[in-house]
């Protein structure tokens, strides 16, 4: 049986640029295991899918874990050395229907 996920929208107060996006990931999930612990973090199994213009991305992880990693993204302060922000904006179950929402 498939495991269910849940698909995030998140919004950073800082842009990241195209060359910078895979050290911009590996940071973001060195943060988000450090607030939730290896054994979330490996339950939760976060992976980004697809960035929407420069400050937005949409982040994919387990259903079983999806409160936890809300929580582990407001709790995120600094990514690489620099001080951020990143907000929850939508979640949804599928990446159509969040991407749906992110439209005016």
């Amino acid at each position: 049986m498939r495991d269910k996920r849940r698909y995030i929208l998140v919004e950073s107060t800082v842009d990241v640029a195209e060359p910078a996006r895979k050290q911009f990931e590996h940071d973001l999930f060195k943060e988000l295991l450090h607030n939730i612990g290896e054994t979330g973090y490996f339950k939760a199994n976060p992976k980004v899918m697809k960035y929407i213009g420069s400050n937005r991305f949409i982040l994919k992880c387990s259903l079983v874990k999806y409160k936890e990693m809300v929580v582990a993204l407001t709790f995120t302060k600094k990514v690489g050395g620099q001080n951020l922000a990143l907000y929850t904006l939508n979640a949804s179950g599928t990446i159509k229907a969040v991407e749906k929402a992110n439209s005016p």
